[in-house]
């Protein structure tokens, strides 16, 4: 019981984890692009 316990726990924790990075790179992303227009095209260009 207290083991179930203890691996339920560990993947809440990891979950929340991944979706604070994935929120972190979005976010980086978004001011990377705001701040600096030019990348925004540049990634553009990449993509075609």
């Amino acid at each position: 019981m207290v083991y179930y316990f203890s691996t339920k726990k560990q993947r809440n924790i990891g979950n929340l984890m991944f979706i604070i990075s994935i929120f972190i790179v979005s976010f980086s992303f978004i001011v990377t692009t705001s701040v600096n227009p030019e990348v925004h095209k540049g990634i553009h260009i990449n993509e075609r």
